[in-house]
């Protein structure tokens, strides 16, 4: 429960596995494992996840720019950015802000 609320709060910084699993008190071996069973997929996706969601609700909520939003969420690239938005959302951010 700390991690995720840890992820949720601090997505736009860099969040390490080692950190998250400090909050939980437990080995980053442990931790990941206990997220992955609790959560359905590894604490960094679960990162990218909320990231991704983030990027999304202001893709369709301004009108700022792709680089500028994928920053905004923690992404120190925006290619790198586009490549996950489009993992978890099945399709580029440019689509999804025309839709």
């Amino acid at each position: 429960g700390d991690a995720i609320a840890h992820i949720e709060t601090h997505y736009t910084e860099k969040v390490s596995l080692g950190e998250l699993a400090k909050k939980s008190h437990l080995s980053q071996r442990h931790f990941s494992r206990i997220f992955q069973e609790c959560i359905g997929r590894s604490p960094i996706d679960h990162l990218m996840h909320v990231r991704c969601k983030k990027a999304a609700e202001l893709l369709k909520g301004t009108d700022r720019t792709i680089t500028d939003i994928a920053f905004d969420c923690g992404f120190s690239d925006s290619n790198y950015f586009s490549r996950c938005f489009r993992k978890t959302m099945e399709q580029t951010p440019k689509q999804y802000r025309s839709h």
